[in-house]
């Protein structure tokens, strides 16, 4: 029996047909041929197991397959995840740093913006004091030659002294930009100061005094004529009726006794005055005198000044009492006026005032 199975199972290869092939066979009376119905194949089930056995095992390599490939989608997706993470927990970071750095950016630049705006002020309020600062410097440069000016053409010290007074104080406000001017202003102040000035004002209060004592001096006493001195008048002179007539009369005597008439009383020489006129005469000449002098100390002529002093000394001494306490007092007067400073070379202030009278240009 089981060899039977296997002739059956095997078939032999010299059999010509096959379970495929089909049988065209002949029937007896019928000229077509007929189909053999085929036996079935005993391969299939085998074939359809190792099929199945495959199909099986290529599911379960599939299958082992995705899952390994699921497990390193899984894993490298978990390690996205983890860097994706971590990546958002550096950018966090970086994005705090950036942030930080961003506010500290905005507060330096808020910083700057309030720097600009100080400087900005700054520079606005040292543009006004630039200004207000050239302006005292103008100033103060032009009260300087001012003051020159008025030493070389007027020799006003006091004016002078006033303008330089004025100009430090303009050059004080400056601070420290006015060192230098203040430096040449104080030098100048110096000169002017230590600087032989006229005595005018003086010399005019003397003068005034004297004029005022002029008139209450007593005259020479005990006078006599001396021999060969003039002749008083005739006596068959017509009396004159007008003042203008006895003013000449007077003028005419007054001539005459400077001429001729001269006496010595007390051991010294002096021209008589015959009578009342011609003292006034002498008085208002005196008077004269004495504002010449005032006038020559006035305009700075030394000589003129000095020589109406010594005329007005020399006809004090020669009608008055040189004796009397008045007389004295008077000569001593004049004796002190002829000393008094009628002109003076100014100080040269330009020299060290020169720096400063440059900010408005040159004289």
């Amino acid at each position: 029996m089981s060899d039977k199975k296997d002739l059956e199972a095997e078939p032999t290869p010299e059999d010509p047909k096959t379970p495929d092939t089909p049988d065209t066979s002949v029937t007896p009376g019928s000229s077509e041929p007929v189909d053999k119905p085929a036996k079935p194949s005993r391969l299939w089930p085998v074939m359809a197991f190792l099929l199945i056995g495959l199909i099986a095992a290529a599911g379960g390599g599939a299958g082992w397959y995705f899952d390994q490939r699921l497990n390193e989608q899984a894993v490298v997706q978990q390690n996205l995840v983890s860097d994706v993470q971590q990546q958002l927990g550096e950018m966090a970071g970086r994005v705090t740093v950036l942030n930080q750095a961003l506010e500290s950016r905005l507060e330096g630049v808020a910083r700057l913006e309030n720097r600009v705006d100080d400087l900005r002020d700054a520079l606005s309020q040292q543009a006004e004091e630039s200004e207000e600062t050239n302006w005292q410097e103008a100033e103060a440069a032009w009260l300087a030659r001012l003051a020159i000016n008025r030493l070389r053409f007027n020799a006003d010290y006091e004016g002078a002294l006033e303008a330089l007074k004025t100009a430090d104080g303009l050059l004080a406000e400056m601070g420290g930009a006015g060192i230098d001017g203040r430096a040449a202003i104080a030098e100048a102040v110096d000169r002017v100061l230590q600087a032989d000035r006229p005595e005018t004002p003086l010399i005019t209060q003397g003068l005034t005094a004297l004029a005022e004592r002029l008139d209450a001096l007593p005259l020479a006493q005990d006078i006599e004529p001396t021999a060969g001195s003039a002749e008083p008048l005739a006596e068959t002179e017509p009396t004159p009726t007008g003042a203008w007539e006895r003013v000449q009369r007077a003028w005419s005597r007054f001539v005459a006794g400077l001429e001729g008439l001269v006496v010595v009383s007390r051991d010294r020489t002096v021209v008589p005055l015959p009578d009342p006129e011609e003292r006034f005469l002498l008085q208002q000449t005196l008077q004269m005198k004495v504002e010449s002098a005032r006038l020559a100390a006035l305009v700075g002529d030394a000589e003129v000044y000095d020589a109406a002093l010594v005329q007005i000394d020399g006809w004090v001494g020669a009608y008055f009492d040189t004796l009397a306490p008045e007389v004295v007092d008077v000569r001593e007067r004049i004796s002190e006026l002829r000393e008094r400073i009628v002109v003076a070379e100014p100080p040269n202030i330009q020299g060290p005032l020169q720096g400063l009278v440059n900010a408005i240009g040159d004289e």
